[in-house]
């Protein structure tokens, strides 16, 4: 009883001390001003004369290049964005594959032992039935293409494969939410190819062989429009061939239990499959004509069904259904699955188990990162454009004490462009006694640091972009909303540059506290040193050469 007291009690003092600054909840537009936020006073304005923040028109620069679905048997798919959240939900299908992220081309030209591809030849056929889409999530197969170092927020994926579903069968039954569903899939795989995926390899490719159009796109337009764009994950591993997908929807004719009714789906699909030969010879066929003979739960009039082949070449249309009545239901495949045996028709038709990588990681920003899986999983809200860049001096959340009371440091904060906040404080915090930092409630000794910290931040740091305080706000860097990060023991004269000519990035770090910070300069333009007002400041920084894989592995990087 008196640990669940005590842990009640800190989960409280967490939700006490969150973050109360209101810049996630406000207007999407750019150049939102912090003057228009409650409770913000301004010190410094931001400079007129500095540069706007450029409209950025993603779908322009992304293309999915030469490939097709008809592509065949390659590797021209991996490293590519796969849309799992906002696709289709049938693994395999080419309509889920995005924009390329990492250069597979150049991976091949510096080590093709990192792209690997091998003959299968296998034949096997698959089906599960679900009552509910919560349960699609179980039967299926599709958790297990995740990582299982990534987790999913499973609420919004059910929603997602409620909606796609749903939509295939709404014209046919009147309460699809009410219905069973199952998904039946015969594969015909001839290989498998693979990127290989360890977490040494990931942070190499993030560090050296990104696409130029990603990191652009990373670097000029919203975490969420990236996801939109690209998708959530990176694809390195799936299967080729052809395959026939039917997804079945029907009513049960008795209120049985769900595993009941998920087995009696399963025998219906089953069923209707006729499949004799070996391989790609033989017959292959759905048809209705069994049906009734396996199970009484659902009828042949009342259980539909929509067919779709990969691969192949479909002749006559025979390939491809429309949602149809089972009863009404005789598709002969045969001609389409022996086209199968020219391995020009084959194409992806599966995702390999634990292949697929979330974005967050391919990149080597913290904050990126962190603003990815967040964004993906509906922590943090998302934004349509950019937001100006200013620094916000507030009291940040240092400890809770032993009686659970939170105590504040005060320290500068970079709102960054993708209103990220990051936490500039000496680190001297962290060392304080508790009386020591008791201080800072009293608004006397607020100002008297505020006045300090916005001399130092103008003098050093920028001069140019907006600094103001904020009484009121209270950060606590262990929550996920708002995004916090604390860069302890910032000092503008430790750091150094670094531009990597290779990727067009540049890194001012500081060796060290590790923390460093990294902007894209593309095609030549640096114009992001105006939009946060540190051209000054950077330019003053002496150049020094440190290995690329040294600030990948053993540094804090911000992306700005």
């Amino acid at each position: 009883m008196k640990n669940i007291i005590i842990s009640l009690t800190i989960l409280m003092t967490a939700i006490l001390v969150s973050c109360s600054d209101e810049l996630d909840k406000s207007s999407n537009v750019p150049g939102n001003q912090s003057s228009e936020k409650e409770g913000n006073v301004i010190i410094q304005p931001r400079n007129p004369n500095l540069p706007k923040i450029k409209p950025f028109d993603i779908n322009k620069l992304q293309t999915k290049g030469d490939i097709s679905g008809e592509t065949g048997n390659s590797d021209a798919f991996l490293g590519r964005a796969y849309n799992l959240k906002n696709g289709n939900y049938i693994l395999g299908d080419f309509s889920n594959v995005s924009h390329p992220v990492i250069d597979l081309n150049a991976v091949k030209a510096y080590d093709p032992n990192y792209v690997d591809g091998i003959k299968l030849n296998i034949t096997e056929t698959k089906s599960f039935a679900y009552d509910t889409f919560e349960r699609y999530q179980y039967n299926s197969t599709i958790t297990k293409k995740v990582t299982s170092g990534f987790s999913l927020n499973l609420k919004i994926f059910t929603l997602g494969k409620t909606k796609t579903t749903t939509d295939v069968f709404k014209t046919v039954i009147d309460n699809t939410k009410e219905a069973t569903y199952g998904e039946l899939s015969i594969n015909f795989t001839n290989s498998q190819f693979s990127l290989q995926n360890s977490e040494a390899t990931r942070k190499l490719f993030a560090r050296q062989f990104l696409t130029k159009s990603f990191i652009r796109s990373l670097y000029n337009s919203p975490i969420s429009s990236t996801l939109d764009s690209y998708g959530d994950f990176v694809l390195t591993g799936y299967l080729t061939g052809g395959k026939a997908y039917a997804i079945y929807a029907g009513n049960a004719t008795s209120e049985d239990r769900t595993d009941v009714k998920e087995k009696d789906m399963d025998k219906s699909m089953n069923a209707s499959l006729n499949y004799k030969g070996n391989s790609t010879s033989g017959n292959l066929g759905i048809t209705g004509s069994n049906h009734n003979d396996e199970t009484n739960t659902f009828k042949s009039n009342n259980t539909y069904v929509s067919i779709k082949t990969y691969g192949g070449v479909r002749d006559g249309g025979e390939a491809v259904v429309n949602v149809k009545a089972i009863k009404d239901l005789n598709v002969d495949l045969t001609s389409w699955m022996r086209s199968l045996n020219n391995v020009s028709n084959h194409t992806m038709i599966d995702v390999k188990d634990n292949s697929l990588y979330p974005l967050s990681d391919f990149v080597l920003e913290k904050n990126f990162k962190q603003r990815f899986d967040d964004t993906f999983n509906e922590v943090l809200p998302t934004y349509t454009s950019l937001v100006y860049p200013y620094i916000e001096i507030v009291r940040v959340m240092v400890r809770a004490t032993s009686s659970y009371e939170a105590v504040y440091d005060v320290a500068a904060v970079l709102v960054t462009r993708q209103a990220d906040r990051i936490i500039l404080s000496d680190g001297l915090a962290a060392t304080a006694t508790d009386e020591e930092l008791r201080k800072n409630e009293d608004d006397a000794v607020f100002m008297k640091k505020v006045e300090k910290i916005s001399a130092e931040k103008s003098q050093l740091f920028s001069s140019d972009i907006e600094i103001g305080y904020n009484k009121r706000t209270r950060l606590n860097p262990n929550l996920r909303s708002p995004l916090c990060i604390n860069l302890a023991g910032f000092k503008e004269k430790n750091f150094y540059k670094f531009y990597y000519e290779k990727t067009s990035m540049q890194y001012i770090y500081d060796p060290s506290t590790r923390i460093c910070f990294s902007y894209f300069v593309d095609d030549g333009d640096d114009e992001v040193l105006d939009i946060y007002g540190i051209r000054n400041w950077v330019e003053s920084l002496p150049d020094k050469n440190i290995s690329i894989a040294s600030l990948a592995n053993s540094y804090n990087i911000i992306g700005l």
